[in-house]
């Protein structure tokens, strides 16, 4: 198998992809060449350096911070924000990076509060080198598999299915049972179990 990265458009016949991994929102059109497989329920909420963290003790310090956004997925903020109920109103400060990786590097450098999904901050949380203020919620966005349609070869499906495999038993992160702020609380309060 052959594995290349990669986030934007492609074919699967001329570019020879037999399966491709992207995040996509359920009330997305169908595809018209593609079976998509959701594999991964997606958790995302605003990730920081402890550093900045520090710097920002509430939400209007935490929204006046630099806004860090991933090409691949701009509309990240703005799918927090409907699905945490807070809005965060304009950044006065947006930077716009290529990938996931180069956008938490940054916020990890202190550049900025980037919206991380779980599965890519993860272990960054858990070594505490980024922290989440106000931790992680359910996002509308899925991650899925896409193979061509009717036609996934015999090790896509294999890939595809134990992509499925994982996916159902990753864990959500602690604290993402809470999509709002609990009545009356701080915030920034994560809650119990939070990291």
């Amino acid at each position: 198998m052959r594995i290349v990265e990669s986030n934007g458009p492609f074919d699967f016949r001329a570019d020879g992809v037999d399966l491709a991994i992207r995040m996509r929102l359920p009330e997305a059109p169908p595809s018209h060449d593609a079976d998509v497989t959701p594999f991964l329920k997606h958790y995302v909420g605003p990730v920081v350096s402890p550093a900045l963290a520090a710097q920002a003790p509430d939400l209007a310090s935490l929204a006046a911070l630099p806004r860090l956004h991933t090409r691949s997925f701009f509309e990240s903020w703005s799918e927090w924000e409907a699905a945490s109920g807070m809005t965060l109103g304009p950044a006065a400060v947006n930077r716009e990076f290529d990938h996931y990786f180069y956008m938490l590097e940054a916020a990890a450098a202190g550049l900025g509060v980037a919206m991380g999904p779980w599965a890519f901050v993860e272990s960054d949380l858990a070594s505490g080198r980024l922290v989440a203020p106000i931790g992680l919620i359910p996002g509308r966005a899925e991650v899925c598999a896409l193979t061509p349609k009717g036609k996934a070869t015999k090790p896509a499906r294999r890939f595809r299915d134990w992509l499925s495999a994982e996916g159902a038993a990753t864990p959500a992160p602690p604290g993402s049972q809470q999509a709002r702020p609990a009545k009356g609380a701080n915030p920034l309060t994560l809650c119990p179990g939070a990291l």
